[in-house]
Parts: C-alpha cells; structure tokens; sequence
C-alpha cells in the first residue's frame, strides 16, 4: 500500500477532538454514563446525590430527581472530580458516546506509523 491510499484511511478512521462539556442527559443517563467509567450516583438526600469514583466519594451535587436534566455545572463538577475530563483522555465523545479514547487508537496505530515515518 503507498502512502497516497494510508492516508484518507487514517483520516476517516480517526475524528477530531469533540471539546464540548456538556450535552443534555438526565440524572438515569448520568447514571448508566458513569457506571461505564467506573463511577456512580449513589445516597440521594435532601436534593443532593453523592459522586463516588469507584468506592471513594468525589464529590456531591444537586439532584432534583432521576428524570430531570443534569445542569452544565453538575456534569462539569462530576467530570472535574471524577477526572473524566478531556485533559485526562475522555472527550465529550468518549464521556457521553462511550467512544474509543484517541490515545487508544493512536497507540493502536502506532507501530505502522512509526514504520511509515521511516520511509
């Protein structure tokens, strides 16, 4: 394969880098969103809900039912502090949309890369 047809294929097999924060989900998405990530919602009280990365609390946020809307603040808040955020590696894309992280596929690809650079 010459490197004119490689790189379209590479092109369409990786995306760019969604830096939204925020998409509209209600508190059950949330839920079944962190539960992939290894985190949860766990103790509503009182119109809070605990955040827990695995079985550690992270951090609290408002919480008016499991069928309202999450707010901008809460998600930011919940990625923050469970270090779901785009600096470690989890865009929007792969917070919301349970994407491949592209630090894996660029590790996947990473070999034929480097003996493409080589050339």
């Amino acid at each position: 394969m010459r490197i004119d047809e490689i790189s379209p294929k590479f092109k369409s097999m990786f995306r760019k880098k969604d830096a939204r924060i925020y998409y509209v989900i209600t508190f059950n998405e949330l839920q079944v969103i962190l539960s992939n990530h290894g985190c949860s919602l766990r103790n509503p009280h009182r119109n809070y809900i605990d955040v827990y990365n695995g079985e550690n609390k992270v951090s609290q946020i408002g919480f008016p039912g499991w069928k309202n809307e999450v707010t901008r603040n809460a998600i930011s808040t919940v990625r923050k502090t469970t270090g779901l955020t785009a600096d470690n590696g989890y865009d929007a894309q792969v917070f919301f949309k349970d994407a491949d992280p592209l630090n894996r596929l660029i590790g996947e690809y990473e070999e034929p890369l480097r003996r493409l650079a080589d050339r």
